[in-house]
């Protein structure tokens, strides 16, 4: 399901409510919620982050070309959006992003965009299929084969239900950290 990446869709028309330069608006800003599999891109990428046991800041970054398809990006600002499109459309380029590396067993390379999701959109409507990274971190995220090797499951506990429910889906058994039960999880009686 994660293997034929990320996906744009439209949604019905833009709330002008929306908050501008709000990453939470998202949606009611640009009338696009970016997909992988069933979940938002953003929460995927929470709930990557939560399993992570080891992160990793590199000196100095790394410069790739990475799949557009595996970026975890979700353009958030209408306007910000379609500059992205023109400029990818006039000039034929875009900027390098600045990404961080997800590993985890059994999924494909993900990348969490930091810097530079509405190029990552623009690229992924031109369906390029690569786009220019600067790569400043890692991310090594818990084996689903083996969550008892994983990070403190007790700040688990903390995660809203849908990041959970993200997690339960990638195979990862969310177990307390101690006698209390937790929340949303299969230990709950």
């Amino acid at each position: 399901m994660y293997h034929a990446g990320v996906a744009d869709v439209r949604v019905p028309p833009v709330s002008y409510l929306a908050t501008k330069c709000d990453p939470k608006a998202a949606i009611n800003s640009t009338g696009v919620i970016s997909v992988i599999g069933l979940f938002q891109v953003s929460r995927m990428a929470e709930a990557l982050t939560a399993l992570a046991v080891e992160h990793v800041k590199f000196d100095s970054p790394t410069e790739l070309r990475i799949e557009s398809g595996f970026c975890l990006a979700q353009p958030w600002d209408f306007d910000t959006m379609v500059s992205a499109v023109r400029q990818r459309r006039d000039d034929g380029t875009l900027g390098p992003v600045e990404a961080e590396r997800i590993i985890m067993a059994d999924m494909p390379t993900l990348y969490r965009i930091r810097m530079g999701e509405h190029s990552v959109f623009a690229a992924r409507q031109a369906e390029d299929p690569y786009l220019k990274a600067k790569i400043v971190g890692e991310l090594r995220s818990v084996s689903p084969s083996k969550p008892w090797a994983g990070p403190d499951y007790s700040k688990i506990g903390m995660l809203a239900p849908d990041i959970v429910q993200i997690l339960q889906t990638l195979r990862v058994r969310i177990i307390a950290a101690n006698l209390l039960t937790v929340a949303g999880n299969d230990n709950e009686q």
